[in-house]
């Protein structure tokens, strides 16, 4: 009888831990819990259209923000990584609104991508909601007026896919301003 005890005390003091059995696939991104309101939401965007849009991380992840250097800090950067790892795309809301789609890239990827991105700098641990990739696209973007320039006609500038996410990205940008995560 002690030995039934004894191991059903064990089995329960080991049992206690876990509150969420994992069922398998990828592990869920670290989404803190409801302490405030956040309307922003990033989902993934699905590889077939039968699976549906994932939440990736919400405004609860995001520490901050700069609007200047367009570097956005996570709760933890590195736990972050897991979160995108089998990531291509994602869909940024505020409540209910699809805003605009960025790609995620991380430094070592080859790709040239002159498009919203989220991008990862795996020597910093530091991420970027910028235009283009690699940063040096990006760099040619903001001297260029940033977000809603004009191409010339050369096609090496960004233009009307920036113009047409100008007005959502300003919803985002008021967004991170009303829940205090914006700098620069």
């Amino acid at each position: 009888m002690r030995k039934i005890i004894f191991w059903f005390s064990i089995f329960c003091f080991f049992g206690s831990g876990c509150t969420k059995p994992f069922v398998g696939g990828e592990p869920e991104p670290n989404v803190t819990s409801v302490t405030s309101i956040t309307e922003i939401t990033v989902k993934a965007v699905p590889s077939t259209s039968s699976t549906m849009e994932s939440i990736v991380f919400t405004g609860f992840n995001i520490v901050w923000f700069n609007e200047l250097t367009k570097e956005i800090r996570f709760k933890d950067n590195i736990s972050m990584q897991a979160a995108f790892s089998n990531v291509q795309a994602l869909k940024f809301y505020v409540g209910d609104e699809y805003l605009f789609s960025a790609m995620y890239v991380n430094s070592l990827s080859s790709q040239i991508i002159q498009g919203l991105v989220l991008y990862y700098n795996i020597v910093e641990n530091k991420y970027f909601l910028q235009y283009g990739y690699p940063p040096d696209n990006a760099e040619l973007f903001e001297n260029n007026g940033g977000i809603g320039a004009n191409s010339n006609s050369s096609g090496n500038e960004p233009g009307e896919n920036t113009q047409n996410i100008q007005s959502e990205w300003n919803k985002f940008i008021n967004q991170l301003k009303k829940e205090g995560k914006h700098t620069g």
